[in-house]
């Protein structure tokens, strides 16, 4: 069964073009800076409507002799509003966050980000009504900071590399990007599958069920296949593969095949193609319930791909048959396993993969 996967488009971390921002507000609601420059002089505000809540005048140009501050980004969510901003002073950069309450002032402030440097800096923020607090701080393309404050938890660090922006989805999903990777965490559990914008891949894969959505976001290179595997007993999701290939699309390029799922665990593999034949596969396995994931070599062997009698042990070997040959991806090489006769679709049976050859029972463990 082939899926062509349409693309969604979900311009998340776009700002909107509304001269102002009303109170109160919604969840991750985008406040626009305003800028203006004089020279070498660039003067950046927050304003919601009515009032002006902080100003800020950096000085220099390029990368060098800078000096002052710049507001980055402003999210507001009920009547709080809360903005990143970085400082240059003699090559320090400091990025510090504010939170303030439109009507009574400045909540909190606190440094989030501080380094030696006159480069710009990715600088963005997201605030919920619940209270959640968002912030990216870094070097564009390099090390950075995305992090997470909730109320009543310890700041959290989701990333260690610099955001193109923060988005929310369903109220309760924080979602950011670089240039070649979306990163994802829930602020609330909601059990799945319930996202809003995924669609289920349509095939028998029993206790996990798979859905994919393709985001086409307008700050980073795209789009971007994400894959999600719902344990329907306990109702968590996992993101299980975030890729550039569309489900199934087939040639001319490459494609992702989802082979299927044994208990927990999902396959999957990406197959490359030519004007002559069919390129090389590279082989996944997922388990969505602990996120253990196993990869294989691209084409190590003349075996084909997973496609039916699909069995994956409690330590990650993936076995299945292509005919009369039984094959399976052992510590990231693809061996065969047996060959001739009847052979039955493997099973697995705690670490060790067990099926019958003609009628006679064998199985496999590998050694440590």
């Amino acid at each position: 069964m082939r899926i062509l996967a349409g693309v969604v488009l979900a311009l998340l971390f776009a700002a909107p073009a509304n001269a102002c921002t009303k109170l109160p507000a919604k969840s991750g609601t985008d406040v626009p800076i305003s800028a203006s420059n004089a020279g070498e002089t660039k003067r950046t505000a927050v304003r919601v409507c009515g009032r002006t809540l902080a100003t800020a005048t950096l000085t220099g140009s390029g990368t060098r002799h800078k000096d002052g501050t710049r507001l980055g980004e402003a999210s507001a969510a009920g009547h709080r509003v809360a903005w990143i901003e970085e400082r240059h002073s003699n090559g320090l950069r400091t990025a510090i966050v504010t939170l303030a309450d439109a009507r009574r002032g400045v909540l909190r402030r606190f440094v989030v980000r501080r380094d030696r440097s006159r480069l710009r800096s990715q600088i963005h923020v997201l605030l919920t009504r619940r209270g959640d607090l968002a912030w990216t701080a870094g070097t564009a393309g390099k090390r950075g900071d995305v992090m997470v404050k909730q109320p009543g938890k310890p700041r959290k660090r989701l990333s260690r590399y610099s955001a193109y922006g923060l988005g929310l989805e369903d109220g309760r999903t924080l979602l950011w990007g670089d240039f070649s990777d979306l990163g994802f965490y829930d602020l609330r559990h909601k059990r799945c599958p319930s996202r809003s914008g995924y669609k289920a891949y349509r095939r028998d894969t029993g206790r996990v069920k798979i859905t994919y959505k393709v985001y086409d976001l307008a700050s980073i290179d795209g789009p971007f296949t994400v894959l999600r595997g719902c344990d329907t007993q306990t109702g968590h999701d996992r993101v299980l593969l975030v890729t550039p290939i569309a489900p199934d699309a087939g040639p001319p390029d490459e494609t992702l095949y989802i082979s299927g799922a044994d208990r927990t665990w999902v396959v999957m593999y990406t197959e490359s193609y030519t004007p002559y034949f069919t390129g090389p596969w590279d082989l996944t396995a997922v388990d969505v319930v602990s996120g253990r994931a196993v990869h294989g070599p691209v084409k190590p062997t003349d075996a084909d791909p997973p496609g039916r009698g699909l069995a994956v042990t409690d330590q990650g070997v993936i076995a299945w048959r292509d005919d009369d040959v039984l094959y399976a991806l052992v510590k990231g090489s693809v061996t065969e396993l047996d060959r001739g006769g009847v052979l039955t679709d493997p099973h697995a049976q705690s670490d060790a993969v067990t099926w019958t050859h003609d009628g006679a029972p064998r199985s496999f463990r590998p050694r440590d």
